[in-house]
C-alpha cells in the first residue's frame, strides 16, 4: 500500500497519520509475494503452490502469471486447471496493467526529495500535469521551493489558479520568501478564495511581505484571511504547537513582542518543547541577544540531544560568536545527524574553509555534490574554494554544471568565460 499525506496532532489519540492517497501496489519481496499468492485470494493457489511459484519464477512471478499462464505447467503439482488462466485473470484483475512501465509521480517527488540534478524539471511537469492526483502535484509544490529558478514560474502561476483546492493550498509553500511585486500581484487573488484553506495558507504566506506591493483591497483582504489564519490556530491553542505558530507568524508580521510571548506560552504548556526553544533563540539572534540564544539552544540540547537542527542552529550562534573551537564539532555533529541535508553540510564546509582546513571543505563538499547534484550553494561553494586555492580546472568544472542548471543566469556565464581565461593562462 502507498500512502500519501501527513502527520497530524490529534486532541484526543495524539500524532495520527492523515492519508489523502492511497494505492495498492503488487509486493515486491520474496516473502511478500509467497504471503500474497499464498493468502487465498488468488483461486487455486495456496501457501505449498505459492512456494512453488517463487522458487521457480522468482520475482517474475506476476509477469508469468499475467502475460504467460501456461508458463505455470513447468511448476510440478500444477496442472491444466490451475493454468487455465483462473489465477492469471485474478492477478490482472488486482494488476490490470502488470508491472508499471509508465512515468509515476513517486519518480518526480523522490528527485526533488533527494536533490536530483533534474529535481526542478521533473517537480515543474507533475505540478502541470492535469491528469495525477492532486496530493502528488501538492506535494511537489511544497519540494520545489529550493530547487526553483525562473523556470518554474510558469507552473507556480498555473498552481496559482489550478481548479483544484488541494494544490492552490500548496502553491504559496513553492513560493520565494521575498516574491517580486509582480509574482504577489498574482497570489494575491487567493486571499479570497472560496475555500478557507487556500486563504488561509495565502495569508501566511504573504504575511512578510511590504504591504505596499497590494492594492487596497488586497490588503483588506489579507487582514481577513489574517484573521481567519489566527482563528483557525486558536482551535488548538492549549497545544504548544498552535502557539509555535502563533510566534512564527508574528515574527512574520514583525511584532516580536508578540512572537516571545506565544513561545514561552509554548513553553509553558511544554516546557521540553525545543522547537520553541530554537525559535526563542532565533528571536534573540534577530534582537543581537547571541549570548541568551545560545544559552537557550544549550537548553535545547540537553533535552535533545540527538536533534540536528539544534545542533546547527547552536552552531551558528557559536560561529556569531567567532567562537570556532565550539562551533565546528556541532556544525560536524549536525552534518552526521542529517547526511542527507546539503545545507547542514554546506555550512560545516564553510566553517572549515573559514579556519583553513579548505582540503577537508573541498572534500566534504565534494561528497556533498554527489548526493545533492543540484544544490547551487554547495557547487558556488565548490567553485569559489577552488578558484582561491587556483584550481581553476575544478572551479571551471563545477562552474559549467551550474550553468547547465541554470542556462539563463548570465552572472554564471561570466564566471565560466572568466575561469576559462584564468585555465588558459
Amino acid at each position: 500500500m502507498r500512502r500519501i499525506g501527513e502527520w497530524a496532532n490529534d486532541r484526543t489519540h495524539g500524532v495520527q497519520f492523515r492519508a489523502r492517497f492511497l494505492k495498492t501496489m503488487p509486493p515486491i519481496t520474496g516473502e511478500g509475494i509467497e504471503k500474497y499468492l499464498g493468502s487465498g485470494m488468488i483461486r487455486g493457489i495456496g501457501p505449498a503452490y505459492a512456494r512453488k511459484l517463487l522458487r521457480t519464477f522468482g520475482s517474475q512471478v506476476f509477469d508469468v502469471i499475467e502475460a504467460e499462464p501456461h508458463r505455470l505447467r513447468e511448476v510440478a503439482g500444477i496442472g491444466p486447471k490451475r493454468a487455465d488462466g483462473r489465477a492469471a485473470q485474478h492477478i490482472a484483475d488486482w494488476f490490470p496493467r502488470g508491472r508499471q512501465t509508465w512515468p509515476h509521480f513517486g519518480i518526480a517527488l523522490y528527485a526533488g526529495r533527494t536533490g536530483a540534478a533534474d529535481a526542478e524539471r521533473q517537480l515543474d511537469a507533475l505540478i502541470g500535469d492535469q491528469d495525477q492526483p492532486a496530493i502528488a502535484r501538492a506535494s511537489a509544490l511544497a519540494l520545489l521551493a529550493p530547487f526553483a529558478t525562473p523556470a518554474s514560474e510558469f507552473a507556480l502561476r498555473a498552481a496559482l489558479a489550478d481548479k483544484n483546492s488541494l494544490v492552490r493550498a500548496a502553491a504559496p509553500r513553492a513560493l520565494p520568501a521575498a516574491p517580486t511585486a509582480a509574482m504577489v500581484q498574482v497570489a494575491a487573488p487567493l486571499l479570497s478564495d472560496p475555500v478557507r484553506a487556500v486563504r488561509i495558507e495565502m495569508a501566511r504566506m504573504l504575511a512578510g511581505v511590504d504591504q505596499r506591493s497590494m492594492t487596497p483591497e488586497q490588503q483588506t483582504a489579507f487582514a481577513v484571511a489574517t484573521l481567519e489564519l489566527f482563528d483557525a490556530e486558536m482551535i488548538d491553542a492549549d497545544r504548544p504547537e498552535s502557539h509555535l505558530n502563533f510566534g512564527l507568524l508574528e515574527t512574520k508580521l514583525r511584532h516580536p513582542s508578540e512572537a516571545e510571548n506565544h513561545y514561552r506560552t509554548a513553553l509553558r504548556l511544554d516546557q521540553n518543547f525545543t522547537p520553541a526553544l530554537v525559535n526563542l533563540a532565533d528571536l534573540d539572534r534577530m534582537r543581537g541577544l547571541d549570548q541568551e540564544g545560545v544559552e537557550l539552544l544549550r537548553k535545547a540540547m540537553a533535552i535533545d540531544p540527538d536533534n540536528a537542527d539544534i545542533r546547527h542552529s547552536l552552531g551558528l550562534a557559536l560561529v556569531r560568536q567567532h567562537n570556532y573551537a565550539d562551533a565546528i564539532p556541532e556544525l560536524r555533529h549536525a552534518s552526521e545527524l542529517a547526511p542527507d541535508n546539503a545545507r547542514y553540510a554546506y555550512v560545516y564546509a564553510a566553517a572549515l574553509n573559514s579556519i583553513g582546513s579548505r582540503a577537508s571543505a573541498m572534500e566534504l563538499l565534494e561528497n556533498t555534490h554527489k548526493r545533492h547534484p543540484a544544490d547551487r550553494d554547495t557547487l558556488l561553494a565548490l567553485v569559489s574554494i577552488a578558484r582561491e586555492t587556483g584550481e581553476f580546472a575544478t572551479a571551471l568544472t563545477h562552474a559549467r554544471e551550474l550553468v547547465a542548471l541554470y542556462p539563463t543566469d548570465m552572472q554564471l556565464r561570466m564566471l565560466v568565460l572568466d575561469l576559462e581565461k584564468r585555465q588558459a593562462h
